[in-house]
């Protein structure tokens, strides 16, 4: 887990504490076959925690949390085409 990839299974309460302990400002989450399911951030976090109003989190998990959706840049691209390609996507943060 110190690679900063997770399983989309782990519990809630250990993702959160894998993703304050970690280096990087977010945590990639992936299944047993390590396919990108998503991404977790802390602002993905908060925002569970205001929609579920602080209810019991035990039950939750990764998958439950993070990000479906994630931006992602595939094969590995020269600075400039990393550079554009973020120019067309508006306050991206980083990229797994």
């Amino acid at each position: 887990m110190n690679s900063g990839i997770i399983d989309q299974n782990l519990k809630f309460d250990i993702t959160l504490k894998v993703l304050l302990s970690s280096n990087n400002r977010y945590l990639v989450v992936s299944n047993k076959e390590n396919i990108l399911k998503g991404t977790i951030t802390e602002g993905d976090i908060r925002r569970f925690l205001f929609k579920k109003k602080f209810r019991d989190i035990s039950k939750f998990a990764a998958k439950d949390v993070m990000n479906k959706k994630p931006f992602y840049i595939l094969d590995n691209p020269s600075k400039k085409k990393i550079i554009e390609t973020l120019k067309l996507k508006n306050n991206i943060k980083f990229y797994p």
